[in-house]
């Protein structure tokens, strides 16, 4: 630029727009992968903490009842994973969770997975529900599946718990969570 003349040649403001573009395009796109990756962490956070209060209520119901039976499905048949007492108790047992049953003194209670006919894409395909006689609460809408595991000679119950969500970015989130318990002083239900 000559000395004499003011302002800019229009090669020089060109240069400089583009310059300007440039920049403001890769600050929005920071700004935007922050915001998603944002999002993301939120709606992880959400699926392990649904996870572990599962796994908590299930734990706590287990400790405290007197007697427990736990009701599994798998491609063949249905089957119950009880206390081992006997030795026609001591089978190796796996499949997918249907319910929990347990009995503290006079109270009977239970813990039940139950398919939701039409899953929301935000929600889970399974909704785990626990029921005081005549009364439920929702303890998780959010459950793709529950895998139960028993191995011979073992009162150890191994239960894993898968978790999904659908975010806004239309991408699934996948959370599984592993637990045990001992069956080892229950009585059988």
């Amino acid at each position: 630029m000559k000395k004499r003349e003011k302002g800019f040649s229009l090669l020089e403001a060109a240069i400089a727009l583009l310059l300007f573009g440039l920049i403001l395009q890769s600050l929005l796109n920071f700004f935007s992968q922050m915001y998603v990756s944002s999002k993301r962490f939120d709606q992880r956070t959400y699926l392990v903490d649904n996870a572990r209060a599962v796994n908590d209520f299930v734990r706590e119901k287990i400790r405290i009842a007197e007697k427990v039976q736990i009701l599994v499905g798998t491609a063949m048949s249905n089957d119950t994973i009880t206390p081992i007492k006997s030795a026609s108790d001591n089978v190796e047992k796996q499949g997918k969770l249907y319910m929990i049953q347990f009995k503290t003194g006079t109270d009977v209670s239970a813990i039940e997975l139950i398919a939701v006919p039409a899953p929301d894409k935000t929600k889970g395909k399974y909704k785990l529900v626990y029921t005081v006689g005549p009364d439920t609460a929702l303890i998780s809408d959010m459950i793709e599946d529950i895998q139960v595991k028993r191995k011979k000679n073992s009162d150890i119950v191994e239960f894993t718990c898968s978790f999904n969500k659908h975010g806004e970015t239309l991408e699934k989130l996948k959370v599984e969570e592993t637990f045990t318990e001992s069956l080892a002083y229950k009585e059988k239900y």
